[in-house]
């Protein structure tokens, strides 16, 4: 599958999958899935307006669903992407922040999301801007319980693992909300981070 692209009510492209490789096998067939889904060179936007709202590849991500949609991505037994981008806007910024940074953009995003039975495990491999920080890799692996649909993510359990080999902190405040009064001036190192999820909650 080539070429699909979406743009968002603005008429701003919001989403673009140059190539698209579906493998399918006689199991995959019968269960009504397929084997592999690769995407190759995505370009994605995610962007949060001024009254909260965040709009995923131009769809209102806020608004409930019936978990169908999240239940068919999270039950198919292997997801790749490769040398995605990834854009970020936050328009709840201060205006003055916003004209100095105006856009987050990630490169050489490299994602794999291997579904089996009620395990989960997704890695996550990202490059930030140069005054941000080096390549960023995000590791997890969950389960659920047999009778939870795939894509109910708020139950799932198990653990996440961030590794964050060099971050400017002064830089990264004009994309992360600082508590009232905080403001960091200056400082840049290396961040690991373990922790434990337990439906859902870190």
């Amino acid at each position: 599958i080539n070429e699909i692209q979406l743009s968002d009510r603005d008429g701003r492209q919001a989403l673009h999958l140059p190539r698209v490789l579906v493998a399918i096998s006689p199991r995959s067939v019968l269960r009504g899935q397929f084997e592999q889904i690769d995407i190759e060179s995505p370009e994605l936007e995610i962007r949060k307006d001024a009254n909260g709202h965040v709009w995923v590849a131009g769809l209102d991500a806020t608004r409930a669903g019936d978990g169908s949609a999240a239940d068919w991505v999270f039950s198919q037994p292997q997801w790749v992407v490769r040398q995605g981008v990834v854009h970020w806007r936050d328009e709840s910024r201060p205006q003055q922040t916003q004209a100095d940074a105006p856009v987050l953009t990630l490169q050489g995003v490299e994602v794999s999301l291997v579904n089996q039975w009620f395990r989960h495990e997704l890695r996550a491999d990202v490059t930030p801007p140069d005054t941000l920080g080096q390549r960023v890799s995000v590791r997890g692996k969950f389960f659920q319980a047999p009778w939870q649909g795939a894509g109910e993510i708020s139950q799932w359990s198990g653990e996440l693992f961030a590794d964050l080999p060099h971050v400017n902190l002064a830089t990264l405040r004009e994309w992360v909300p600082m508590d009232k009064g905080l403001s960091l001036q200056e400082g840049r190192g290396a961040v690991r981070l373990w922790g434990d999820v337990q439906k859902g909650q870190l």
